[in-house]
């Protein structure tokens, strides 16, 4: 329990984010996928006219994504049909096509997974002289809680330190 120690001495487990449910009553804690290397995802929907589609990627997406066209399609068909299947990846665009000749018309959705501009490279870095340096820095002694008040250590003392708690927040919602 490694990560549980790490956590209390002041990392906070990443990808966490508050969610108010529909009305807003309650506000849920949510998480994130965690990944070994800097992914981007990209969603959408295409339509496949007689066993052909091609998927053009957002310009925008594409701005932020490593630019050598080594990204991964998932492709959901949204009906029957045969097998889809993704060919002539470019940075702009992809093109989905059914498997055996296909020559189905129907709808599908797509996942897009890149890796992030400038991270290309980076994989599970080693940040754990920088924690252990961040973490006895952010850590109070016994002197900082005592030049607080007399005998304020000896009464906050036995207390155990616990993570800060920091959420974000849906910009259009309100905490």
């Amino acid at each position: 329990m490694k990560d549980e120690a790490r956590r209390g001495a002041g990392a906070a487990p990443a990808g966490r984010a508050l969610a108010s449910t529909e009305g807003g009553p309650r506000t849920l804690e949510t998480y994130a996928v965690q990944s070994s290397e800097s992914w981007l995802e990209d969603f959408g929907s295409g339509k496949l006219e007689l066993g052909v589609a091609v998927v053009k990627i957002d310009p925008a997406f594409a701005e932020t994504v490593s630019a050598d066209a080594s990204y991964h399609v998932f492709i959901t068909p949204n009906g029957d049909a045969e097998a889809l299947y993704v060919i002539n990846k470019t940075a702009t665009s992809c093109e989905v096509r059914e498997s055996k000749g296909g020559t189905s018309s129907l709808s599908f959705d797509y996942r897009i997974v890149a890796k992030r501009r400038g991270y290309e490279a980076q994989r599970l870095t080693d940040v754990t002289e920088r924690f252990n340096a961040e973490s006895a820095l952010a850590r109070p002694t016994a002197l900082h809680l005592t030049q607080l008040g007399g005998h304020l250590w000896e009464h906050l003392g036995h207390l155990e330190l616990r993570e800060p708690r920091v959420y974000c927040h849906e910009p259009d919602r309100a905490p």
